[in-house]
C-alpha cells in the first residue's frame, strides 16, 4: 500500500505458533531474520517465495485543477485520521498556491505542521505521516471526535486481529487558490 509499483518478489515469513501475534513477536521475529541474513543465510533459506499475492491498492483522491477529494483510510489508535492524499500528490496539485482543507461541520486547516509541536494543546493540525500520508489531528486530542468516528475494536469472537483500525468513507477537500 506504501508503494505505487508491483514488488519484484514476496516472502512469507512464519511466525512462532506458541507466541501471540503481536508487536514484540513480529519485531523479535524480523530481528532473527536479520541476523540470519547477516551471518550469510539466503532469504529462500529462511523465507518462502510467494507466487500468489493479492496487492490491495489505496484508492487515489479525485484530482481537480483547484482541489483534491479524499477519504479517510482509517482511523488510527491514537485516534488520528489518515487521508489517502500522498504529499507528493499535494504539492503537484498545489503548486505553490495557497489551500484551504474543508471537513466535516466546515472545519477547516490552512496550514501544514512539521510536527505536533507546531500547534498548542487541544488545535487541530494537518500533517504528512511518516508514510507520507496526509493525516488530520488534534495534539493530545481526538480528531475522530470532529467526525464523529470512534476507533476500530474488533470483535472478542474474532481472536487476535492484525488491525487496530477500519476504513471509513468520511471525504476530505482540499480547496487551492
Amino acid at each position: 500500500m506504501i508503494f505505487d509499483e508491483q514488488p519484484f518478489q514476496v516472502y512469507a515469513i512464519e511466525l512462532p505458533a506458541s507466541k501471540p501475534i503481536n508487536v514484540l513477536t513480529c519485531v523479535t521475529r524480523w530481528m532473527e531474520i536479520f541476523n540470519q541474513l547477516l551471518t550469510g543465510s539466503s532469504l529462500d533459506e529462511i523465507a518462502t517465495l510467494c507466487t500468489d499475492f493479492k496487492k490491495n491498492d489505496i484508492t487515489p483522491p479525485l484530482i481537480g485543477s483547484n482541489y483534491l477529494e479524499g477519504h479517510i483510510l482509517f482511523v488510527d489508535k491514537f485516534q488520528n485520521l489518515v487521508i489517502n492524499i500522498t504529499q507528493k500528490i499535494f504539492e503537484q496539485v498545489r503548486n505553490g498556491r495557497n489551500f484551504k482543507i474543508i471537513f466535516k461541520r466546515d472545519e477547516t486547516i490552512e496550514h501544514i505542521s512539521k510536527s505536533y509541536a507546531d500547534v498548542p494543546d487541544g488545535e487541530k493540525l494537518a500533517l504528512f505521516n511518516t508514510a507520507g500520508y496526509l493525516e488530520i489531528a488534534i495534539k493530545n486530542g481526538k480528531a475522530s471526535n470532529l467526525f464523529g468516528l470512534e476507533p476500530y475494536k474488533a470483535p472478542s469472537n474474532m481472536g487476535i486481529s492484525a488491525t487496530n483500525a477500519r476504513m471509513f468513507y468520511q471525504m476530505v477537500r482540499i480547496l487551492f487558490e
